[in-house]
């Protein structure tokens, strides 16, 4: 376990080296304020994110349920971007910000946030991460264990 951690960190730090982007998730938390200029927005919205590369996770109308601390937002709404910088300057983009008229008479944004994720390096899949998701992955070789009896190494899919 403590060697998947030590990979894991090196991983993170050569991509960092490397120059490379870590994906970006932005989380919005809001309020509607009409359902039915909501309904006419989001179109709207989706197809700017998407233009500008963009994922909208389509979480708009999913139950926010308090797990702890405060009091959890009335809304939430959730957009993957390769990057934090692109999530930034598609969020002080003209394009979102000619959206605004439409945006304010149906939602009120409460807070706005990024956060970079760093991929999970997988050296290999333990027998627990097997059993709970219900066996091996197909991406698992499965005819062969490395590093101890409770290790199964990934197969080579791809470049």
């Amino acid at each position: 376990m403590l060697a998947g951690v030590a990979i894991g960190a090196i991983a993170v730090q050569g991509l960092h080296a490397q120059g490379a982007k870590l994906k970006a998730y932005v989380i919005s938390e809001n309020e509607i304020l009409d359902a039915s200029a909501q309904a006419a927005y989001l179109p709207t919205a989706r197809k700017l994110i998407a233009e500008a590369h963009g994922r909208a996770l389509r979480t708009a109308a999913g139950r926010v349920v308090q797990i702890e601390g405060g009091a959890p937002p009335k809304g939430a709404a959730l957009t993957e971007w390769d990057s934090a910088d692109d999530a930034v300057a598609f969020y002080k983009s003209k394009a979102w910000a000619d959206l605004a008229p439409q945006r304010d008479k149906a939602v009120k944004v409460v807070r706005r946030r990024s956060r970079e994720i760093a991929p999970r390096p997988l050296a290999a899949v333990t027998d627990q991460e097997a059993a709970h998701v219900g066996g091996l992955p197909s991406c698992v070789d499965s005819t062969a264990r490395s590093e101890g009896p409770n290790m199964w190494p990934l197969r080579n899919v791809g470049p």
